[in-house]
């Protein structure tokens, strides 16, 4: 099997602090989006011990303005997050203050292909990148093992980028559990956003808080019903 070490040195063997990705032999001939992972992946690695200034650079070079993160977490409990990934550097700093500095994210086979998106400017093309078998390697004794899907940007007539535009991850966390703390991040980063929502509307139709909340559940119970 035929391994990339992203390391300073190409011909160092995989040891539980090296960051790789191994690579199918026959990728798509483009290989953009898979070429990007490994940028993040280096990126990532990259980061141990790094200040709040430093991840949010980190997130504005790897991920689209309003992209989005999705984390699942299975194990004794099933936890799913749903967040914006501004609110990323937060909990990667949370992680940090719980012991956790080092950051290496394992990627076996990753597989490419294209899919049709649409937007308000207009219909285009993304490159979906799924890895069925990653690990997080978060020091010497946390690993926690999973999946991960990730859209790369999009393509249209009037733009085009390369960044992340959706990250799901999903892990097992049966063996090593993530932190309360670093949970309780990921569970304040989604109340904030629907405050920042309410907040919005609220402005934008003159609303008063409690009105503006009445509005946004009306509305999301219209969307639902057949």
């Amino acid at each position: 099997m035929e391994y990339l070490i992203l390391s300073p040195f190409p011909t160092a063997v995989p040891t539980a602090t090296t960051p790789y990705v191994d690579i199918p032999a026959s990728p798509l001939a483009n290989g953009s989006g898979i070429r990007r992972m490994i940028e993040f992946v280096e990126s990532l690695s990259g980061m141990q011990c790094g200040t709040i200034e430093e991840w949010e650079t980190f997130v504005e070079e790897q991920f689209e303005d309003e992209s989005r993160f999705h984390l699942t977490l299975t194990g004794q409990d099933l936890k799913m997050y749903d967040i914006p990934t501004a609110f990323l550097p937060r909990f990667f700093v949370t992680l940090q203050e719980c012991g956790l500095e080092t950051h290496n994210l394992v990627l076996l086979d990753p597989i490419e292909s294209r899919i049709s998106t649409s937007s308000p400017g207009g219909s285009g093309l993304s490159l979906l990148v799924e890895c069925e078998e990653i690990e997080w390697r978060t020091d010497h004794q946390t690993t926690w093992k999973g999946s991960l899907i990730a859209e790369i940007g999009s393509s249209s007539s009037s733009s085009s980028t390369d960044k992340i535009d959706n990250l799901e991850m999903e892990f097992d966390c049966s063996e090593y559990e993530i932190p309360d703390r670093v949970l309780r991040v990921l569970e304040m980063s989604q109340q904030m956003e629907n405050m920042m929502l309410v907040m919005e509307v609220a402005e934008e139709e003159k609303l008063s808080p409690s009105e503006a909340l009445e509005s946004l559940v009306e509305r999301s119970s219209d969307t639902q019903t057949p």
